[in-house]
């Protein structure tokens, strides 16, 4: 009798951390800029615009405060590097490079998730903002994609179109390439029965690809992407926090949205083949 195919590990849950916008009569607490670094608080004294310096300030101290949460070391410690396109990596402390992160923020929310494996993207876009979404379709997605958008209309419409758009800043921010990599050159498609179904060029081994593509409170809508071995299951765990966590600069209250298996992605055959 031959022996059982073993069931490969699960990884640990993947962390998506969740922080909605503060109050408008809250004020920045000086500290948020004390575990900041030297860059980032330059940074932030540049952003005119003054809802854009706080989400930039917030962003970054909650990102810093994760990560103490996550391994015990103190907040101001962490320093990032970025490769040749501007992802953002752990550089010190030495022993936490293995720690990988992605970060995303509008004006309503930041979300930043936390994994062991260094390919994981996650994006956040205000989805009420109005645009002229069969013309950016045209001009950034698919052949395919700007058909399906042009298929429907109004609402539905609104909600496909930061589905694709989410899903594939996700992808980009999760191969670390950025907008180097064409926005046309692979392609989603969404089946009740298969869910998210992704199609990309041989070599960038769609069968190994996990998607999430979800609708928040506050007209977010959030797209995640990781690469993980098809055969390995993975948990994602989403917690949203209390909007007003920094009363106490600490983790505070949390809500545990879901603990949810992220299932291997269908593959869509590429109709140009």
């Amino acid at each position: 009798m031959p022996s059982p195919t073993p069931t490969a590990a699960p990884h640990p849950p993947i962390d998506v951390w969740l922080l909605p916008r503060a109050p408008a009569n809250c004020e920045l607490r000086s500290n948020y800029h004390d575990v900041l670094s030297d860059d980032e608080r330059e940074t932030a004294r540049r952003i005119t615009v003054v809802e854009e310096q706080r989400t930039f300030v917030r962003s970054r101290a909650f990102l810093r405060k994760l990560l103490e949460a996550q391994t015990g070391v103190a907040a101001p410690v962490w320093r990032f590097g970025a490769n040749e396109h501007g992802r953002p990596f752990i550089a010190l402390p030495e022993q936490h490079r293995g720690l990988h992160f992605n970060l995303s923020h509008t004006r309503s929310m930041t979300a930043c998730v936390l994994a062991a494996q260094p390919e994981i993207g996650i994006d956040v876009e205000n989805a009420a903002q109005p645009r002229d979404f069969p013309a950016i379709a045209r001009g950034f997605f698919t052949p395919e994609e700007a058909q399906a958008l042009a298929g429907v209309a109004g609402e539905e419409q609104r909600r496909l179109f930061y589905r694709f758009w989410t899903l594939k800043e996700a992808y980009i921010k999760a191969i670390g390439t950025g907008l180097s990599t064409p926005l046309d050159s692979f392609s989603f498609t969404f089946d009740p029965s298969r869910g998210v179904a992704f199609c990309a060029c041989e070599d960038a081994h769609a069968e190994e690809w996990r998607f999430l593509v979800t609708e928040l409170p506050d007209d977010v809508c959030l797209a995640l992407a990781i690469r993980a071995h098809p055969d390995v299951p993975v948990l994602i765990r989403m917690r949203r926090m209390s909007a007003t966590w920094f009363k106490d600069f600490g983790m505070g209250e949390r809500h545990d949205l879901c603990l949810a298996p992220l299932t291997r992605s269908a593959i869509a055959h590429d109709a140009r083949d």
